[in-house]
C-alpha cells in the first residue's frame, strides 16, 4: 500500500503590501526548515510535494477600501 503525500498550500492576501515577496518568502521559509530538520518534520513537508500558491483577494473590502468609510 502506498501513500499519497500532502501538498502545501502557501496563500497570502491582496491587500498585503507585497503579496508576492511574501509568497516567496514562506516558499523559502519552508525550504529551509526542510534543509535543517530532515529527519524531524512530517512526511508532509517533503521537498517533493506539490506545491500551491494563492492569492486572496476580498471584494467586500477592496470596495471599503476604494470608497472609504
Amino acid at each position: 500500500m502506498s501513500l499519497t503525500k500532502c501538498s502545501g498550500i502557501f496563500v497570502v492576501s491582496s491587500s498585503h503590501p507585497e503579496p508576492l515577496a511574501m509568497l516567496h518568502t514562506l516558499s523559502n521559509t519552508q525550504q529551509q526548515q526542510q534543509s535543517q530538520f530532515p529527519n524531524k518534520l512530517p512526511q508532509w513537508f517533503s521537498p517533493n510535494i506539490l506545491k500551491y500558491y494563492v492569492l486572496v483577494h476580498d471584494m467586500v473590502e477592496a470596495e471599503a477600501a476604494k470608497y472609504g468609510p
